[in-house]
Formats: C-alpha cells, structure tokens, sequence
C-alpha cells in the first residue's frame, strides 16, 4: 500500500474519494456571487496565498507524515538575542526536553501559572497507546501531571508517561 500526506498553509477542507483528492480553496462565495447574504465576515474576498507541500510513502498515516506536516507549518525560524553588556550568549547544543516515542508530539512549553516551574503539553498523535520515556537537558527537581488548568498535581516518580489514543498531557517540570 502507498499513500500521499499533503501539507497545507490556507485552505479551509478537504475531500476524498472515488481515486480523487479535492482542496476547498474558498469557504464561502461572496454576496455579489450568490443569491443569499452570508453572515458578516464570513466570505473570502480579496487576494488567497496557498502552499502545498506532498510527500508520497509507502502505508498509512505515520510519524513522517506528522514531522513533514510540522515542519511545513512550523518552519524553524532563528532570531539573535542580545546577551548582557550587548554581547550574544554563548550557544549550547542539547535539547530541554526530548522523548523516545515518535507518535508523542510538542504542543506548548510555558511558564507555570502558579509558583515555579514549566509547564509541557504533549499528546499522542495516531490513536495508539503508547508510553514515552521524557529525556530532559537540565536537570529536574519535581515532574508532576495536571489537567489543562495546571491544577488536581500529581506527582511523577520516573520519567515514563503512559497516553491513551489521542491524549493530551500536561506535565509540570520544576528545575
């Protein structure tokens, strides 16, 4: 079996079936093009960008389908920092955190709401079980999983976490 993933910036649905695949470029027509009067602000007027990026494979829906569609959506941009005194800060290679899981992906890190610590969402991506180990850069004082409001912690004791499919998890990592 093969299969196509097709990456995509700007277009609002998709459809398949009967061997063709068809992209929905505009969601709505405008008022002058219809007989009926759209809800305000819900037609595209105007100039429409739209990028494409394809990728054939053999199978179904994996972890390469998942890591080109990110990095089509979310290109690495690099932006230099001044340090103190003006000068850059020392460049260190290493990740903050990493996992061993390909089906586990980055949805945010931020600053806990309250007290110390930071707060990483992850989630399981192609409906599968899985348990991912967290490798972290630095080190790691206290793991915790919360729900999404930061709140009802528990504490972790390893780094291993257990998702069911499509899981969202929220963990709090005090350094």
């Amino acid at each position: 079996a093969c299969g196509l993933t097709i990456a995509n910036r700007g277009t609002p649905g998709w459809s398949i079936g009967g061997g063709v695949i068809r992209a929905a470029l505009l969601r709505s027509p405008t008022k002058k093009a219809s007989n009926f009067e759209p809800d305000s602000g819900s037609w595209d007027n105007g100039r429409r960008r739209f990028r494409f990026s394809f990728l054939p494979h053999a199978g179904g829906l994996g972890a390469a389908s998942l890591q080109h569609g990110d990095a089509f959506n979310h290109p690495l941009r690099l932006r230099a920092l001044a340090g103190r005194g003006g000068a850059a800060p020392a460049a260190r290679a290493g990740s903050f955190v990493r996992w061993d899981a390909q089906n586990i992906r980055f949805s945010a890190l931020k600053q806990a709401e309250e007290g110390k610590g930071w707060v990483l969402r992850l989630y399981e991506s192609l409906g599968k079980a899985t348990t991912a180990r967290l490798q972290f850069g630095i080190p790691i004082r206290e793991l915790w999983t919360s729900d999404l409001k930061e709140e009802n912690r528990e504490r972790l004791t390893g780094t291993q976490l257990r998702f069911r499919p499509y899981e969202i998890k929220t963990v709090v990592l005090v350094p």
